[in-house]
């Protein structure tokens, strides 16, 4: 026969309690540590501490070895009152000239511009009354020269001699002699070198040539001082 209609759903019945929590679970593995996060903004800096008090002096090592000498300074300026001082320990002498020719022990050297006082004593004697003598003073090309002399005899024979005032290099300035009489020279001046080194030299000769030779003797001298 034909089915019957449905019929309607019956009510829900009420909820159950709730079931007691079941035991917890084991615990996962860490999971991968996560990206680096920014750095932080730099904290403000500390206060600066307290200065610690001086440490003892630690002793004193032993001294290091000598350094190398150094370099020889320049030659200071000669503190002698005389640069030079020459004086003729045997006799020369001169015979049948009358060339001028240097002394052999009154010569010394002259640096560029060079200012040299100089003066000094010749004794002078010949066996004859012909030759006489006669000197003069030579230096490089550009110096001048200023100088006198006197003569003087050991006998009232013999004439007295005021040498002018010379100022020309090689200029001669005679001296009479007297035979047999030792004639004393003094002179002196100022040599004023130019820009040429070289050297300062007295010159001196026979005035007439004669075979009676002019001699100028032990202890003759010369001194001179630079300014």
């Amino acid at each position: 026969g034909a089915t019957g209609a449905a019929g309607t759903n019956g009510l829900d019945g009420a909820a159950g309690a709730a079931g007691a929590t079941g035991a917890t679970g084991a615990t996962g593995a860490a999971g991968p540590t996560g990206a680096t996060g920014a750095t932080g903004a730099t904290g403000a800096a500390g206060a600066t501490g307290a200065a610690g008090t001086t440490g003892a002096v630690g002793a004193t090592g032993p001294a290091g070895p000598t350094g190398p000498t150094g370099a020889t300074g320049a030659t200071g300026a000669s503190g002698s009152i005389f640069d030079y001082r020459l004086r003729k320990t045997t006799n020369e002498s001169v015979s049948s000239s009358t060339a001028l020719q240097n002394d052999d022990n009154f010569v010394f050297a002259l640096a560029a511009n060079d200012a040299v006082e100089f003066r000094g004593v010749l004794y002078v004697s010949s066996t004859s009354s012909t030759p006489d003598f006669k000197f003069a003073f030579n230096a490089p090309t550009g110096a001048s020269i200023r100088w006198h002399c006197e003569g003087f005899g050991t006998d009232t024979s013999t004439a007295y001699t005021n040498g002018a005032n010379i100022t020309t290099l090689n200029a001669t300035q005679d001296i009479p002699l007297v035979a047999n009489v030792t004639a004393t020279i003094e002179f002196q001046g100022i040599i004023v070198n130019g820009s040429t080194a070289g050297n300062f030299v007295l010159q001196w000769a026979q005035k007439t040539s004669n075979s009676a030779a002019t001699t100028v003797n032990v202890h003759s001298f010369i001194a001179a001082s630079k300014f």
